[in-house]
């Protein structure tokens, strides 16, 4: 599945409930022992229930970043650029374009603004057909399919990536 279907399909949503803060109780001025007392009760249970939410919070936050690192994941991977060394910065490019907008939006800047950086080295970057008998002498019919892969992906300031061929494969 692809990373819009994902989207779509709630695949990247947190299906945690946030946790509802605790009221810190309140004393009156000129409050009797009594209310004293009850407010030292009240105050415990705040306590107690402050280190829960804190407890839960965290476990939303991270699940929140569980989901959004696999976003990222599946981004680059359908990209092919994963491990690429741009990777993390286009990400939040797309993030910082997207985000108020939703997954759906991070993913559109993300595919508008992924030819900036060039597929990974050693990725499948197109597939190339020859109508030729003479290209293989072992091929059986007109038709042969070639991956090619590029050695060197754009890394600088010299923009004429691809620089060489890392492989060809047929098929």
């Amino acid at each position: 599945m692809g990373v819009y279907e994902n989207v779509r399909n709630g695949v990247y949503t947190n299906t945690m409930e946030y946790p509802v803060q605790p009221k810190r109780p309140k004393i009156k001025d000129g409050a009797t022992a009594a209310e004293a007392r009850e407010y030292a009760n009240l105050l415990e249970e705040f306590e107690i229930a402050e280190s829960e939410y804190a407890e839960l919070r965290s476990a939303y936050y991270n699940e929140a970043g569980r989901i959004e690192t696999k976003f990222q994941l599946d981004l680059e991977e359908e990209y092919a650029v994963v491990g690429h060394v741009m990777a993390d910065k286009l990400y939040g490019k797309a993030y910082e374009r997207g985000h108020s907008g939703g997954y759906a939006e991070i993913a559109s800047a993300y595919a508008d603004m992924v030819e900036l950086i060039g597929p990974k080295r050693g990725t499948p970057v197109g597939y190339i057909t020859f109508s030729d008998y003479n290209v293989l002498s072992s091929a059986s019919s007109k038709t042969v399919d070639v991956t090619v892969y590029l050695k060197d992906s754009y890394q600088g300031e010299d923009q004429s990536w691809p620089k060489s061929l890392m492989a060809v494969e047929v098929r």
